[in-house]
């Protein structure tokens, strides 16, 4: 039985029905081609059909679309890879969590610091992986319920840090069992659940702000408050902060980057300060990379700022590696 591939001359059967010819037995081979624009993937078998006396008369071939078929084992071998990633640097306590300080712009003291996740790889020159690297695809698999409840875990442990600000994915949010492990948490730890302030990322997802309401209310119960992230960028923020018990609004960072030179974007900063002061919450700008954006947000009564220029992210435990 032979086989061929061919993933680069579309549906052209010749060389696959030449070897079956030849050959006289099945030929097996995998082609792209284009189906409305859009490049398919084909598995196809090519054989002879044989006459009266069982000599090959003519060739037949049938073709089966195997797009989604390889998408899908593409994205379980990925799932895999990635449950294997995150569950050995758990259990290798690799998955650590970096620092970044939340200033009182009236004080320039640290008011908060925000907790971010990192993963250190192994070997012997260790790196320390960015959240892009792996958190997208956590979140995608729904993993990122376990990298959660480890930074939440790590927070608890520091006692005399003050502040901490832990960001909680939608995806934990709206998983029962991922949420009720946060919780419970909160409750094994009174003493230090007061100091956390978790990061809510608003979604136009109605069953996430159910999720949100009921995750914010036990979170509440147990001590923490809670900040609305990125705010300005999605389409629910006025929903949740209207529905949720928001204590801060973290005004997004695209805002607060080009506000110097853009009106449009100082005028957006200027309005959330505004929604900010009607419902009675404090603000944080994030991603002030210069003095004049720092200059334009004190004038403006922003309560708090985090960015480059404030202070970076870095390791929490002695020994760690930085990655800036």
């Amino acid at each position: 039985m032979a086989a061929d591939t061919d993933t680069t001359k579309g549906p052209d059967k010749t060389a696959p029905e030449q070897r079956a010819a030849a050959e006289n037995e099945p030929v097996y081979s995998e082609f792209v081609s284009a189906d409305r624009g859009e490049p398919r993937r084909f598995v196809s078998v090519t054989f002879p059909l044989p006459d009266a006396e069982g000599k090959p008369a003519e060739l037949c071939t049938i073709a089966t679309d195997v797009t989604e078929r390889r998408e899908k084992e593409s994205e379980r071998r990925e799932r895999l890879r990635m449950t294997n990633q995150i569950a050995a640097a758990l259990d290798e306590d690799r998955l650590i969590a970096y620092a970044q300080p939340i200033v009182d712009l009236n004080t320039d003291e640290t008011h908060a610091w925000e907790l971010l996740a990192r993963l250190r790889t192994t070997g012997v020159r260790q790196a320390i992986l960015g959240p892009e690297s792996f958190l997208p695809d956590a979140e995608r698999f729904e993993l990122v319920q376990a990298i959660d409840t480890s930074i939440v875990r790590q927070a608890l442990t520091l006692k005399s840090a003050g502040r901490l600000h832990v960001n909680i994915s939608a995806v934990t949010i709206s998983d029962p069992v991922g949420r009720s492990a946060v919780i419970e948490l909160l409750e094994e730890n009174p003493e230090t659940a007061s100091q956390l302030v978790f990061e809510v990322t608003e979604t136009a997802s109605v069953e996430h702000l159910d999720a949100a309401r009921a995750f914010a209310r036990a979170a509440v119960e147990a001590g923490a408050t809670l900040a609305l992230d990125d705010f300005g960028v999605g389409f629910g923020a006025f929903t949740y902060l209207r529905s949720l018990p928001v204590s801060l609004i973290k005004i997004d960072s695209t805002f607060v980057r080009r506000m110097v030179a853009s009106p449009e974007d100082w005028r957006v900063v200027k309005g959330v300060l505004g929604v900010a002061r009607e419902f009675g919450v404090r603000t944080v700008a994030e991603g002030i990379e210069n003095v004049a954006t720092l200059e334009h947000l004190r004038e403006l009564g922003v309560d708090f700022g985090q960015g480059h220029l404030l202070g970076r992210p870095s390791p929490l435990l002695p020994g760690v590696p930085s990655n800036h």
